[in-house]
């Protein structure tokens, strides 16, 4: 079986974050000038979506899961955004170079209206595609924010549920006690009764005795 199939879920938030944290320093140093990294860039930004995936895939019953799932998505589309907008500007400045190096002896006019254009279409392309990557960006943003009012909605239910039972509680202890003070009094009683009771039959005795000694 893959390896990433079988990862716990713990285990598979822990490596994201890790992953993720190399990819960040990874693409700064990229950006810096050290084309060395590419490959191993590629590479941990592969694991990443694989691991996102499976995380997405899972039915979390945790609500804090779930949001640290899609912060860790926001995170992943914001690297891999960021080295799209880098690998097409890179693009863009080889492009110029070949266009330069090409065109050399050409009249110079002529290099700057074709460099124009070609930079321009570029630049387009560039910008459609961070358009979609922001957009993506924003709609998993609005998912999220919904999947946190639902979790608000739901202990705020939880709560009045809560406090409801509180109440039935209070209600219940007000009458275990009533009904102990009645069963105390209950007792009372009949210890008195008895001892009047008891009263009775010994004066009603002691009646007889006397009726028996002097009659």
């Amino acid at each position: 079986m893959d390896t990433i199939n079988i990862l716990s879920i713990e285990k598979r938030f822990q490596l994201t974050k890790k992953l993720i944290f190399e990819c960040e320093s990874q693409l700064n140093s990229l950006i810096q000038g050290d084309q060395n990294i590419t490959k191993s860039l590629n590479s941990n930004m592969n694991l990443v979506n694989s691991h996102i995936t499976e995380l997405q895939r899972t039915n979390f019953s945790n609500v804090k899961n779930r949001i640290e799932s899609e912060q860790l998505f926001l995170k992943y589309q914001e690297i891999r955004s960021s080295l799209n907008e880098y690998y097409q500007q890179k693009k863009l400045e080889e492009k110029k170079n070949q266009l330069l190096f090409s065109r050399f002896n050409t009249d110079t006019n002529d290099i700057s209206n074709l460099s124009y254009q070609d930079d321009t279409e570029i630049i387009i392309e560039t910008e459609k595609k961070v358009g979609k990557s922001l957009n993506n960006s924003m709609r998993m943003a609005e998912d999220w924010i919904s999947t946190g009012e639902a979790v608000i909605e739901d202990l705020q239910y939880q709560k009045g549920i809560l406090l409801g039972t509180k109440r039935k509680i209070n209600n219940v202890s007000g009458v275990i006690e009533v009904s102990t003070n009645i069963l105390h009094a209950i007792q009372r009683r009949i210890k008195q009764d008895t001892w009047i009771i008891y009263g009775g039959m010994i004066f009603i005795i002691l009646m007889i005795i006397l009726l028996m000694y002097y009659f």
